[in-house]
């Protein structure tokens, strides 16, 4: 084998083994905001013995019954979820395809009234996703988007409540036709990994 065969493939191993190492970097650092670093929280299979709405401790207002008219009452999905002292639940609701004028099966009219509901959504469901911690005086203020980087779960954003006292916040995301609702975003996008795993 000639001198320059054996520079040549000495450069060519360098190459890569340099190459492999600051890709691997780029990756690592590029995925510091991804879900990808959010443990899977384990969903359990649906809970058949009950309804949804059997859940609830106030009776649904108009804005409320939209929602429920859109999901699948019998097809939900509670985990429990603990991220630092938070003990909290993970609720996944089914939301229902329907027709829309076009002729075309979205689920359009759930997600219409998923976003009319979030202000009161921590009234109506806080005691189900914070149990012990729920505080039934406070309202949500503001409802922002939070982006998804490198997401795995076919969705790009999330959306984040806040409320009054400034600290407590509730998140939801959706997961194909899933709904998930939770008391942190470790919880919220682990929940999400999950359900599209499974899914």
């Amino acid at each position: 084998m000639s001198i320059r065969i054996i520079i040549a493939t000495i450069c060519l191993l360098l190459v890569l083994i340099f190459g492999t190492f600051f890709w691997s970097q780029e990756r690592n650092d590029a995925g510091n905001d991804s879900i990808t670093n959010f443990p899977i929280i384990s969903v359990p299979t649906l809970n058949p013995t009950t309804t949804f709405d059997e859940l609830l401790t106030n009776a649904p207002d108009s804005i409320q019954q939209k929602v429920l008219d859109n999901i699948y009452l019998d097809e939900f999905y509670v985990s429990s979820c603990n991220s630092g002292d938070l003990v909290s639940d993970v609720v996944v609701l089914v939301a229902q395809y329907k027709q829309n004028p076009q002729g075309v099966n979205s689920i359009l009219t759930a997600e219409t009234a998923f976003t009319a509901f979030e202000n009161t959504m921590y009234k109506n469901w806080g005691h189900l996703i914070y149990k012990q911690s729920f505080q039934p005086n406070l309202n949500i203020v503001t409802f922002s988007t939070e982006t998804i980087v490198d997401s795995e779960v076919l969705s790009d954003k999330y959306r984040v409540g806040t409320l009054s006292d400034d600290v407590t916040k509730i998140y939801y995301g959706w997961v194909l036709n899933y709904i998930i609702v939770a008391a942190s975003k470790e919880c919220l996008l682990g929940s999400m990994k999950s359900v599209y795993h499974i899914h």
